[in-house]
């Protein structure tokens, strides 16, 4: 129900674009000069019916600008409404990325391993078994996310946040260009891709 004269939704919106017409037509009849209107019959009408005319156009114009109103604020708060999601999601993206990065400073060996092998191949998936712990771990603390697959051969792959942020600091997680260190990191990769079996 509207609030306007109490009338449906639907008749209101319907009686709202009507009322542009009936507004137009009551002012031209009003307002058009006499020596432009050949036609006796609507000088007859205008003469006849001013008083009502005129009562028309005041109701037709009150309803239009009712209608219209009423669109344009629906349009407003769709707007604002939607502003304030958008601005409640980013804050709650941006909350939960902080969380994770958070987490990304207490990992153990073997889970900060598999973040240096991704950033090393730059690789965001990598497919193990739905056992593997350290899979499992990274996936609770928010750094991971399962795909589809065999129980054996399942993808994990490094949510696109998290990864965005680990490639604009990648530094802090891969060895500077030195050779003994690159050897030692080298090694340590080995060591991680022979622990289980990489699809």
């Amino acid at each position: 129900m509207n609030a306007f004269l109490g009338l449906p939704e639907f008749i209101f919106d319907l009686a709202g674009k009507f009322s542009a017409a009936f507004l137009l037509f009551t002012a031209t009849l009003l307002f058009l000069p006499a020596q432009i209107i050949d036609d006796h019959v609507l000088q007859s009408v205008r003469n006849l019916y001013k008083t009502e005319l005129w009562v028309g156009l005041l109701f037709s114009a009150s309803l239009f600008l009712s209608y219209i109103g009423k669109t344009t604020s629906a349009i407003v708060i769709q707007k604002i409404n939607a502003c304030i999601n958008d601005r409640n999601l980013k804050k709650k993206r941006k909350n939960n990325l902080q969380r994770v990065i958070d987490r990304l400073k207490s990992l153990d060996q073997r889970e900060l391993l598999w973040i240096k092998y991704c950033l090393y191949k730059n690789q965001q998936t990598i497919s193990c078994a739905y056992t593997d712990r350290t899979a499992n771990s990274l996936e609770n603390k928010g750094i991971l996310s399962q795909g589809s697959g065999s129980v054996l051969s399942l993808p994990y792959t490094v949510k696109d946040e998290v990864w965005a942020y680990l490639k604009n600091h990648q530094s802090e997680y891969l060895p500077e260009k030195n050779q003994k260190q690159q050897k030692e990191f080298a090694e340590e990769l080995r060591n991680f891709e022979k622990s289980f079996r990489l699809v």
